[in-house]
């Protein structure tokens, strides 16, 4: 292989990256009670979880695998030549982003995608990740994690719309596992 062929082989791969890492999804969870996920996504019970109304937020099922989804860099020189249609591409990259490695299954995730007719919710883009608007009503409760300091909860409650459901993650008798309990 030559230098100019390495170099622009070099390139199309940095674009075919920029181009997955260019998707915008929000990852979620069905199991509000999965310790695994309050301990590495909500800074071990100290953070929060939003329950999501299911009329309004629809995500797909992420699937697990031995071995992660590839793209064919073929098909991204197809695209680029207007041989193959730059949505099917675009429906292969989002199929390849929805696969895990088979040892995070616990997480049972789901992902949302932000699509190009929803850019209008991106309130800053920062690259690596995304403030997005919601509305009040695509959300169904807060859940609090059962170490989140007492002064950080009243402080959501006061400052988030006064009909919002609020619960916490309690330990439960067995001291083995976590129940969800609604707060008044």
């Amino acid at each position: 292989m030559g230098k100019e062929s390495k170099h622009n082989f070099e390139l199309l791969h940095t674009k075919m990256n920029e181009i997955l890492d260019s998707y915008l999804f929000y990852c979620i969870t069905d199991n509000p009670t999965n310790n695994l996920m309050w301990s590495h996504y909500a800074n071990s019970h100290n953070g929060f979880c939003i329950e999501w109304d299911k009329s309004y937020v629809t995500p797909d099922k992420v699937t697990y695998k031995k071995t992660l989804a590839n793209i064919d860099i073929l098909e991204l020189i197809e695209s680029t030549l207007d041989l193959r249609s730059k949505d099917e591409l675009g429906i292969q990259a989002w199929d390849a982003l929805k696969v895990k490695l088979n040892e995070w299954e616990y997480e049972n995730e789901f992902r949302l995608k932000l699509s190009n007719d929803s850019k209008h919710l991106i309130k800053q883009d920062f690259k690596d990740f995304a403030l997005v608007k919601s509305q009040p009503e695509w959300i169904k409760s807060i859940i609090f994690g059962y170490r989140m300091p007492m002064k950080t909860r009243e402080y959501i409650r006061d400052n988030v719309n006064r009909n919002m459901v609020f619960k916490e993650i309690v330990i439960a008798s067995d001291k083995c596992s976590l129940n969800l309990r609604t707060l008044g």
